[in-house]
């Protein structure tokens, strides 16, 4: 029985396969009222905005015959400090280790989105926010995404790239950085890259040199690429040989220390903008991206909606692999 899911880390390559299979049963099944999971309670808990996380969960466990409980933090339920010792004078009134132990007592599992922006020196998945979190977590705690990880939206991703190659080993994803008005975190391309590693594909990143990742994530990439018989370089071009391109924006290595610096270097390049002659250059490929998306920014119409973009295949996917996921958390397989 899985007891946390917080990064892909804590599975073996083998139980996330085991994952994607089950999701690929589910969605081929023509009776999605399953009822496996009745009497079960899934508690998600929002600190920021969602669409796809919120509606595929809340989906996925009621077809399963779960009940849900949704909470967004400052908005139906109190504003929430994490900060061991903090002294609480400020707007948060309650703390997670309340939270935790409390909603424990009321659900069976519960699923936290709360991201932002890492530290460029920290190790791979430090995260002071759900580590202190797990501390005081009695049910199974799922990330919907933090702010180094996204690994519910990386299930996803490697279900689907599976669905439209399904007759490669070895397919190249090239993550293909994109400009965007704001910062974004890294969580997402991140997990898209260690989910992909992890099943042994072959990973290219096109990005500007001052959008790579972290020092401590180049290593732990190229760990696992390893590990797992895949690779992952950095690249100046599209392959013309790509089956994937998963276009995502991401801060710089000077956010959040110089903002100022990243915005004047997303500002210089604008014209970072996915388009149709992309797709057409990389006759093989399917066009990803995780959604929300500023069209005609980070990717133009054209390429989203070209007949080989899978970006609504890609977000349905997220219903069928998290109801995999709870099944597999729950022990109902």
């Amino acid at each position: 029985m899985m007891k946390h899911f917080i990064n892909l880390s804590d599975i073996s390559s083998e139980k996330l396969t085991q994952i994607i299979d089950t999701a690929k049963e589910l969605k081929a099944a023509e009776n999605k009222q399953l009822s496996a999971a009745k009497g079960k309670t899934l508690a998600l808990l929002f600190f920021d905005p969602s669409l796809r996380t919120q509606v595929s969960f809340q989906t996925a466990a009621w077809q399963l015959g779960a009940n849900v409980s949704v909470m967004q933090s400052g908005v139906n339920t109190w504003h929430i400090e994490h900060l061991p010792g903090a002294l609480m004078d400020g707007l948060a009134q309650e703390h997670i280790m309340d939270v935790m132990q409390v909603l424990g007592s009321y659900a069976d599992a519960i699923g936290i989105r709360r991201f932002g922006f890492g530290n460029q020196q920290d190790q791979a998945f430090q995260d002071v926010f759900f580590n202190e979190a797990l501390k005081f977590s009695k049910v199974p705690l799922i990330n919907l995404e933090s702010s180094v990880s996204h690994p519910c939206q990386s299930l996803a991703d490697r279900l689907t790239w599976e669905e439209v190659h399904p007759n490669v080993e070895k397919r190249k994803v090239v993550l293909r950085w994109a400009s965007h008005p704001k910062p974004l975190p890294r969580a997402v391309p991140q997990s898209f890259v260690d989910m992909a590693l992890r099943s042994g594909q072959k990973v290219e990143v096109v990005c500007p040199e001052e959008f790579r990742f972290s020092q401590n994530y180049d290593r732990y990439f190229r760990h696992l690429a390893q590990e797992f018989d895949g690779s992952f370089s950095y690249k100046d071009e599209i392959a013309e040989d790509a089956h994937v391109i998963y276009v995502k924006s991401w801060h710089s290595i000077y956010h959040p220390d110089n903002p100022h610096k990243d915005q004047e270097l997303r500002h210089q390049h604008m014209d970072w903008t996915v388009h149709q002659h992309h797709l057409e250059s990389s006759p093989d490929a399917r066009l990803m991206h995780c959604l929300p998306v500023r069209r005609n920014v980070v990717a133009s119409d054209e390429a989203l909606n070209h007949s080989r973009s899978v970006i609504y295949q890609q977000a349905e996917n997220r219903m069928h692999a998290q109801k995999a996921l709870l099944m597999h958390i729950w022990d109902l397989i």
